[in-house]
């Protein structure tokens, strides 16, 4: 076969022959062709799997060999080395301040809000919110507030380390990342770190997944194999904000407060929420909630308490505990608003209930169809009311945003009917 492959003039077109426009057969047709086995396709290389070190020990043996004292890094043991504890709370109260103070006074060997450490802790706290002016301005105000004296500055100088990358990832904190590599230099006995979502890969406070991967396969797996103790700040979830603010809250959901669902809520071994308390700005309680009867709190009586009144230093960025009787005042005064906000609620539910029923004209309607109504969802109380709470708050409305009187029914039978008062 001859082709011509001499130049063609410029400006014109080039034509192949049927032959070389003839698709040319694969090697593989031509293997087969010959009679000769095909080439096995390309085998991808599965790594071996990682093998996870187990630690077995008899039921006897967990009962009768104590652990060493220095486990317990915070209270009694609420938090150890290789566990992780959470500080919830909304965002702009004061997380990271509140973090460095409790990590200042712990490198001292001192009490934060009466958590005790176990000795004098070598504490870094990991950050990137904040600059160089903020950091100046928060640890000179903390400083002064705890009224560090010139030796025990030169102790938080060795103990107490604030490490600001230039940004968040995961990766910082891998085998080779470059704040395992200053872990491995300072060896902490404690790191905070704030806030737990910049970690996540993709930086949502909501990232279950993400917050399984940054806790689960990345730090608690260097806080066992480097011994130290985890706690980060966490902010809390949307909907426990809303349930607090309208007084909703209870030891139960404050379990379940932390963003990200069920994962911080089940994997942190213990955790603290920092909240408003009452309406005048810079109150607030330190409230446990998971593994709170280990925090150490009690009384001047000696009975365990699992709350902490605080407030903001004056002048500075700080924190101080409140007094005993100033406490019981303030918590008295959180319960009274909780229940006016819970029997607003309660008016609120019964008011809608009485126009589900067909009284929202300022008609009469039967009180069995208002008790019948407020049992339904979907309205301001999700779950409804029952019979006896709705009979109680229509009389305690009547005369004022309710009016009552009993007459008879369409089956002649005396009844109670309900109408929305409009003054």
């Amino acid at each position: 076969m001859h082709i011509d492959d001499t130049p063609a003039p410029t400006g014109a077109t080039i034509r192949r022959t049927d032959r070389a426009a003839a698709k040319l057969p694969t090697i593989e047709a031509i293997l087969r062709g010959a009679g000769l086995p095909e080439a096995p396709p390309p085998q991808k290389e599965t790594p071996p799997r990682e093998r996870i070190p187990l630690k077995i020990a008899s039921a006897t043996q967990c009962a009768d060999v104590e652990p060493p004292e220095t486990a317990t890094l915070l209270g009694d043991h609420w938090l150890f080395r290789g566990g992780w504890n959470a500080l919830i709370g909304p965002t702009g109260q004061g997380k990271t301040s509140i973090s460095a103070q409790m990590g200042a006074l712990w490198g001292l060997g001192f009490a934060a809000f009466g958590i005790k450490p176990n000795g004098k802790l070598r504490v870094m706290l990991v950050q990137v919110e904040n600059d160089d002016a903020d950091l100046h301005e928060m640890m000179r105000g903390i400083l002064s507030e705890i009224d560090a004296t010139d030796e025990e500055r030169k102790l938080l100088h060795e103990n107490f380390v604030v490490v600001t990358p230039q940004r968040p990832t995961p990766d910082l904190f891998a085998s080779d990342g470059e704040i395992t590599e200053l872990i491995v230099d300072r060896k902490p006995d404690l790191v905070i770190l704030d806030s737990l979502y910049k970690w996540t890969p993709k930086g949502n406070a909501a990232d279950s997944e993400g917050l399984f991967h940054t806790i689960d396969q990345t730090l608690l797996p260097l806080a066992k194999a480097r011994n130290f103790g985890l706690l980060a700040s966490h902010h809390m979830g949307r909907t426990e904000v809303l349930r607090i603010a309208n007084g909703e809250s209870n030891a139960l959901s404050d379990l379940y407060s932390g963003a990200g669902g069920m994962f911080v809520a089940d994997n942190a071994r213990g955790t603290l929420l920092l909240l408003p308390d009452g309406e005048e700005p810079g109150q607030y309680v330190l409230r446990g909630a998971k593994r709170k009867t280990r925090l150490g709190w009690r009384d001047e009586e000696g009975t365990k308490i699992f709350e902490k009144h605080l407030r903001w230093a004056e002048g500075r960025i700080g924190w101080n505990e409140v007094d005993e009787a100033t406490a019981a005042r303030r918590k008295h005064e959180s319960d009274s608003r909780k229940a006016d906000k819970k029997h607003a609620k309660k008016q609120e539910h019964v008011l809608w209930a009485i126009e589900q029923a067909g009284g929202g004209d300022g008609e009469f309607t039967q009180r069995d169809r208002v008790i019948a109504a407020a049992k339904r969802t979907g309205g301001p109380i999700p779950g409804g009311m029952s019979d006896k709470l709705v009979r109680d708050e229509i009389e305690v409305m009547d005369g004022r945003l309710l009016r009552t009187e009993r007459r008879k029914n369409a089956n002649n039978r005396e009844a109670v009917w309900v109408r929305i008062h409009k003054p």
